[in-house]
């Protein structure tokens, strides 16, 4: 049977040409024996999909074959000491195999010691400012402590952080998978078997290891050029947490009564506890911005209306976006007493530092609201009175308000560079706010119980068969 027939039988059983025409090449003995050509090194007679990625990741430096990959953004050239091509070739693959972990010290050999942690601190503090994405000083100092806080939980026992530590020391090179397991396991290990204990620890948990990742984000890798930095993807990927989402209740009106009698006692025993509470309650602030809040941050538009405008200054840059909150004339006139003897850039809340101001918003308002919200039917207590305001907003003025009250983001090229700035307000009129009423659930609109559980939902209720036969 001659070649050209045998590649024909070929054709009609999909055999490929290339390995046919590879299978013909033989020669014949004297003996008439059959013998096998050696496989020829050839791109041209090789499958496709090896010719296309022979010479991947190959370079050659004069004479010799070099290895090149980008690991990290950088480009890295290791010299395979061959001037031949197959080995070059057999050789690279070996460091393919290595750099697909991720592991930069076993491409290049040993490059030193791993950065360590303070190292890494130092330069995200010092250069967090002048990144070109910049890093609020409040955030930078956060998910410093936050990652201290992972390495300190991961390295205790027992429930406890290993305070006697310095995560300073540690070097970047020992974040891995296994520390933030040790992290959860040892961070989870006093919640016992409680669920919403436990589903309190993992939030807590969540927040600690979002903040401590964030040290890492891409927006900060550009501090660390001049450190000798490993692969954090590893420790980033599992830096995770996975937390219950929850519906969120509404707040009872016999909570909110109480609540706001309560408050009435309040206003002359701890006043600044007061006016923490009703800047959470009827402006819908978050704690930082409570805490950062200046007299100068009240305004009046043209038309009368008052406004809290949290919007970025020389010595703040608000979470997300900013935006102006309307403030209804009762609760300002509430307010008034306390902004009276102090300059535009005195603290709205009188604390004697920082750090009393922060127990106060922090700790003290916290541990008051859970009086009220208990932490097994709401989630987070601050949070709950944000919600519930937008909620009144919402109801009364429509969404586009409540977006605008919480300050979101806006979602559209007209929202963020064509209308004006107090965007929707003024359609909305010169009073609008939460307003006492809302707050001791005294309006029209707001049910005597917003919720009815269990088998009394059911009470009063006529079955269809019964209301058939009595019509």
């Amino acid at each position: 049977m001659s070649v050209y027939e045998c590649m024909q039988i070929g054709i009609s059983y999909g055999i490929n040409l290339a390995s046919m025409k590879n299978a013909m090449k033989t020669t014949t003995t004297t003996e008439g024996n059959q013998t096998a050509v050696n496989p020829i090194d050839n791109a041209s007679t090789a499958p496709r999909s090896q010719r296309r990625h022979s010479m991947k990741n190959l370079t050659r430096r004069g004479r010799v074959w070099y290895f090149k990959k980008l690991v990290q953004g950088k480009r890295v050239f290791v010299s395979l000491d061959t001037e031949d091509l197959t080995l070059a070739k057999a050789r690279r693959d070996d460091k393919i195999r290595q750099a697909t972990r991720d592991e930069l010290h076993k491409i290049k050999g040993p490059r030193g010691d791993s950065a360590t942690i303070a190292q890494v601190l130092k330069a995200y503090e010092d250069g967090a400012q002048s990144a070109s994405d910049r890093i609020e000083g409040s955030t930078v100092a956060t998910n410093a402590g936050s990652l201290k806080n992972v390495i300190r939980w991961a390295h205790g026992t027992a429930g406890k952080r290993n305070e006697e530590m310095d995560p300073g020391a540690v070097k970047v090179n020992a974040l891995d998978d296994e520390l933030v397991a040790k992290f959860k396991a040892n961070f989870l290990a006093t919640a016992g078997e409680d669920r919403e204990v436990r589903e309190q620890r993992r939030r807590s948990a969540r927040s600690i290891l979002t903040q401590a990742r964030s040290v890492f984000s891409a927006a900060a890798m550009i501090l660390y050029k001049g450190l000798n930095m490993p692969d954090v993807t590893v420790f980033r990927k599992a830096a995770k947490m996975q937390a219950e989402n929850r519906v969120h209740k509404p707040i009872a009106t016999a909570t909110l009564k109480q609540m706001a009698k309560d408050m009435e006692s309040m206003r002359t025993e701890n006043p600044e506890l007061w006016l923490v509470h009703l800047l959470a309650k009827h402006v819908g602030l978050r704690n930082d911005e409570i805490k950062q809040a200046r007299v100068e941050w009240f305004n009046r538009a043209p038309w009368g209306q008052v406004f809290f405008s949290v919007t970025t200054r020389p010595y703040y840059e608000p979470k997300g976006s900013q935006g102006h909150v309307p403030i209804c004339t009762e609760v300002a006139a509430m307010i008034a007493p306390f902004v009276a003897d102090k300059k535009p850039q005195d603290f709205l809340i009188k604390a004697a530092n920082p750090t009393d101001r922060a127990e106060l918003v922090d700790r003290t308002h916290a541990n008051w609201i859970r009086k009220y919200l208990p932490a097994g039917e709401y989630a987070k207590a601050g949070y709950e009175l944000r919600r519930w305001s937008a909620q009144v907003i919402e109801e009364r003025y429509g969404r586009d308000a409540a977006e605008a009250f919480l300050r979101h983001s806006p979602k559209t090229v007209a929202e963020r560079h064509y209308f004006e700035r107090w965007f929707p307000w003024r359609r909305c009129g010169t009073d609008v706010g939460v307003t006492l009423a809302d707050a001791a659930g005294k309006t029209e609109k707001q049910e005597a119980n917003l919720w009815v559980e269990g088998a009394a939902a059911l009470e009063g209720l006529v079955p269809v068969q019964a209301a058939q036969r009595a019509g």
